[in-house]
């Protein structure tokens, strides 16, 4: 009876909700790909059954600059795209989630806090969080020698917002300078640590010379939008017991970014609880 209500409701916000629109344009955000069930960790095999959905249902996969220059008008819309997002940079993206995407021909984008490169995620003591290895330059330098993007997310994954103004500009000015020189190239995306900004940081890190700067908040974006406010669904928040990419559909559909069929198909919703802010 339950289920059967819960299907019944389903449908009928689908038929409410518009369809997506031309230029639409969905972020998904991960962290770690492993198994060790932390706030921060995505299953291997939900991760796979996403991208081979994306894969089966057309989508194309952007970086996160390349989505900027679309939404600002500067590249011209190639639909559906989708933008797959890492932040922090954990090895298991380069071991568990590189090979997944690369089957598809799919490529991504790496937030690097600069000062965590080859070393453990010392920010991240919370209860259930381990520590975990980070990816190493080589390992990253691999990353953009196979078209992936390699982002700035600050040196140290400070909570910009709860710094003063100078320690705030010094987080995003060296974590872009440090990506720079190490990677010998441009780097032009942002992501804020634990999603969190507001007026003066989107304004700092324009004027450090991203191109574009993305947060936690789960929408789509549309072309004409504020590039340094740019939307993703945060995929560790996301849980299934036997549906995981009708269940990423279903939810970011509310969004109209997903296409109605794998809405319908969704045989259950659960979304996992924070235990902790979000990253």
């Amino acid at each position: 009876m339950k289920r059967g209500l819960k299907r019944s409701l389903l449908a009928a916000l689908l038929r409410l909700a518009d369809r997506p629109r031309a230029g639409d344009i969905a972020a998904l955000t991960y962290h770690s790909i492993d198994e060790s069930g932390s706030p921060i960790s995505f299953p291997i095999s939900h991760f796979r059954s996403q991208i081979e959905w994306l894969a089966a249902a057309g989508y194309r996969s952007l970086t996160a600059s390349e989505a900027a220059a679309v939404l600002s008008g500067r590249r011209e819309a190639t639909a559906p795209g989708v933008v797959l997002t890492f932040d922090d940079g954990f090895r298991s993206v380069r071991e568990a989630a590189f090979p997944v995407l690369s089957k598809y021909g799919f490529v991504a984008t790496v937030f690097c806090a600069a000062g965590y490169v080859g070393k453990q995620s010392g920010w991240a003591r919370a209860p259930g969080v381990p520590a975990l290895d980070m990816m190493s330059w080589d390992e990253l330098a691999f990353l953009a020698g196979q078209g992936w993007e390699i982002g700035a997310h600050t040196i140290s994954h400070a909570c910009l917002p709860s710094l003063p103004s100078a320690r705030m500009q010094e987080e995003i000015i060296e974590g872009r300078r440090i990506l720079q020189k190490r990677m010998v190239c441009e780097v032009e995306s942002f992501a804020y640590p634990f999603g969190r900004f507001d007026e003066l940081c989107a304004d700092s890190v324009a004027a450090a010379g991203f191109t574009s700067a993305w947060t936690m908040e789960p929408r789509p974006n549309r072309p004409g939008c504020d590039l340094f406010a740019l939307g993703r669904f945060n995929c560790d928040r996301i849980q299934s017991e036997d549906a995981p990419m009708a269940v990423l559909a279903a939810r970011t559909y509310l969004g109209r970014c997903y296409p109605h069929y794998a809405f319908l198909t969704a045989r259950s919703l659960r979304v996992r609880a924070p235990a902790r802010e979000d990253r």
